[in-house]
């Protein structure tokens, strides 16, 4: 389970699986938002608890969704009609969110609500509502809270970004009204540096306006693009280094170097006194296909049937053959 969601999340950040994810993730995003609310608080990957932290499977499956739904606004929606803030909400209350999960779902929440339609759905029944209502509260006690080595000035900045977009609807403007945090705030953005500071004042006048939700600037949506996309690969940079060092369960990197034969200058020889089939006689009696020719390009794909050349081309001399010498072009 852990390496599919490690897959899909590398998957996403190539121009095809963009691509396709664009067009067809919001199943993709379905399924793997039922898993994750399926995966209980207390579950562990290991079956021991010893750090504060969501379990292998609840991070990676959290960074598959982070991946599938940060530019799609239909997987961005369907996060919230599957439960995934109402999942949220209670991993934020259960307290068991270790640094790198509070990051991983700030920026996850602040994928759902770049989207309108997702801030509407936020609100939808008052059910979901009071879910809503519950992870603001939870999100602006971590935001003005004490600093810590979990709740960092970076964490800090995050959370009144991703509380300046979840309050974007008029009636979480008036819950948050009600909760009276304004002085705090303003206590709290004088130790978090300039762009600590700004994201900060940006959510007190977001607290104080009356207008109605105004869509994100192309710029801004930019900006967050970037942040997730370097967030994503650090994680999966981190994942392979782990991988580097040792083994999980025989799917490390080491284990890799079985497939190198599949190389076409690997051809498998036939072993000495080793007795094969007439078919297998005839797969391992095939030579190596050889190096690199000189000019570049892969032998195994070169179809010489099918390059014309012209014969006033300065490098072709009008007595070479040219099939059977291709290097003569």
């Amino acid at each position: 389970a852990v390496h599919l969601f490690r897959y899909m999340s590398a998957l996403c950040l190539t121009v095809p699986g963009d691509s396709y994810v664009s067009r067809h993730g919001v199943l993709l995003t379905q399924a793997l938002a039922d898993l994750l609310i399926a995966l209980p608080l207390s579950d562990d990957f290991d079956g021991k608890r010893k750090n504060k932290g969501l379990s292998v499977r609840q991070s990676w499956a959290a960074t598959g969704l982070l991946a599938l739904s940060f530019r799609t606004k239909q997987s961005q929606t369907a996060l919230v009609r599957r439960g995934v803030v109402a999942w949220q909400a209670s991993a934020f209350m259960s307290n068991q969110l270790g640094p790198e999960d509070l990051m991983l779902n700030t920026y996850l929440l602040r994928a759902v609500c770049t989207n309108q339609d997702a801030q509407r759905a936020l609100c939808s029944s008052p059910s979901v509502q009071r879910q809503t209502e519950t992870l603001l509260t939870s999100l602006i006690e971590l935001l003005v809270g004490k600093r810590s080595t979990a709740n960092t000035p970076e964490l800090k900045a995050n959370l009144a970004s991703t509380l300046e977009l979840l309050i974007q609807e008029p009636d979480m403007r008036e819950v948050m009204k009600s909760l009276d945090y304004k002085p705090r705030l303003i206590a709290t953005s004088k130790g978090l540096g300039a762009e600590g500071a700004e994201a900060v004042n940006r959510l007190i006048r977001t607290i104080d306006s009356a207008t109605p939700p105004q869509p994100l600037s192309s710029d801004i949506r930019a900006a967050f693009n970037n942040e997730v996309t370097s967030f994503l690969c650090k994680n999966l940079v981190l994942a392979m280094e782990q991988d580097g060092k040792h083994e999980v369960n025989g799917r490390g990197l080491e284990s890799m170097t079985g497939y190198s034969s599949l190389s076409p200058h690997n051809t498998p020889r036939k072993a000495a006194g080793v007795q094969e089939s007439p078919g297998g006689e005839d797969m391992y009696s095939k030579p190596k296909l050889p190096r690199t020719p000189p000019g570049g390009g892969n032998p195994r794909y070169v179809d010489h049937g099918a390059d014309m050349v012209s014969p006033g081309n300065e490098n072709y001399n009008d007595g070479d053959d040219y099939h059977a010498n291709p290097e003569s072009v």
